[in-house]
């Protein structure tokens, strides 16, 4: 089975909005030129093309094209001299025809797999920008920042100025509320998205300070991961979803000292009492085997009847057990919040004494 690539790839539907300096004639984003090419590995295919060229500076395309570079290879895409994106070794980029919707003309480009680095010092405000890989999408309230991807599903997006915005996908490129995280300058965010069938797993990690993430519905309270921090989530596979599981692998989240939670809505649940732990770990493990299991179904270019089948069954059979976690998980729900309640009520708040001595009053 071949692998869905949505029109562009990286997570993250943060349809960059700048507004920036005066725009200029939108019909050159419809256009780029080549520069700087480094290597010899450094190729560029127009769309419904079969030949690939070697990549020249000065050479012009437009949209619909497709680039990639080798081991030793680079080079930029300028759309005008204030910007543009640079394809670093191993890189395949699909630029993809502009569309247009609510007012905003929309610039995609589609990673499916290395690096680029994109800076936008003059880009139109009537136009968004974003880059989007095969289970995330960005874009960028900001100038300059790095998307890097592999075959393991694993997003990284490093912000080198002003802020850039993060979320997931899944395989059919249509976003779901696995996460949603505002990334400001200097900070970089790793996510590894395993959307499943029925359920999805997702894992994160920061670097560069804390960063404030959604889980679930973007309208879901943000949760401030601490700098250095590693969080897993397990959820629902569906467009929105307000109830996710999440476990604190390292780090912490600012304010709470748990490590394990039931986030819903604006309601944070300590899960860390009784079989609290059990049951996300349960659910968390099983959400991750359903999402590998889709992934390897994804990616089965040229894979027999048979064995399509039996990697579909197989996803099924996944699919089931991460729901019944799920289930057995959202179940125990009450009995914590009761554990909570009952340990708030047998404790006793004693109000500071009053006069010198720290002596009681009578």
């Amino acid at each position: 089975m071949k692998q869905r690539f949505p029109t562009v790839v990286f997570a993250a539907v943060c349809a960059l909005q700048l507004s920036l300096l005066p725009s200029f004639a939108a019909e050159k984003l419809e256009n780029f030129e080549i520069q700087q090419v480094r290597g010899t590995s450094c190729k560029i295919q127009s769309m419904g093309a079969s030949e690939w060229k070697s990549a020249r500076d000065g050479d012009e395309y437009k949209e619909k094209s497709v680039g990639k570079t080798g081991a030793d290879g680079n080079f930029t895409v300028a759309f005008d001299e204030n910007n543009w994106f640079r394809l670093l070794p191993k890189t395949e980029v699909v630029i993809s025809p502009a569309t247009r919707a609510s007012g905003f003309r929309k610039v995609n480009l589609g990673l499916a797999q290395g690096r680029v680095e994109v800076e936008l010092n003059a880009f139109p405000k009537d136009h968004e920008f974003k880059v989007q890989t095969p289970t995330a999408v960005c874009g960028a309230v900001g100038t300059k920042f790095i998307v890097t991807t592999d075959a393991a599903n694993q997003s990284t997006f490093m912000c080198q100025e002003s802020s850039i915005t993060a979320r997931s996908l899944n395989y059919d490129g249509k976003e779901y509320d696995g996460f949603v995280a505002e990334i400001g300058k200097d900070k970089t965010l790793e996510a590894t998205v395993t959307p499943g069938k029925e359920n999805s797993y997702t894992s994160l990690k920061t670097e560069g300070g804390a960063i404030p993430i959604a889980v679930g519905s973007k309208d879901n309270k943000k949760l401030e991961v601490e700098e250095g921090s590693r969080i897993e989530l397990a959820q629902e596979q569906t467009v929105e979803t307000e109830k996710v599981a999440l476990k604190v692998e390292k780090g912490g989240l600012k304010g709470l000292n748990s490590n394990y939670y039931l986030v819903e809505g604006n309601e944070v649940t300590d899960y860390s009492s009784k079989d609290g732990p059990a049951l996300v770990n349960n659910y968390l493990a099983a959400a991750k085997e359903e999402g590998k299991l889709k992934s390897k179904l994804e990616r089965a270019e040229g894979a027999s009847e048979s064995d399509t089948k039996k990697m579909e069954e197989d996803l099924q059979k996944a699919a089931d057990k991460a729901t019944e976690a799920r289930r057995k998980m959202m179940d125990a729900r009450d009995v914590m919040r009761r554990t909570v309640s009952d340990a708030l009520r047998n404790t006793t708040i004693r109000p500071p004494s009053v006069g010198g001595g720290g002596g009681s009053s009578r």
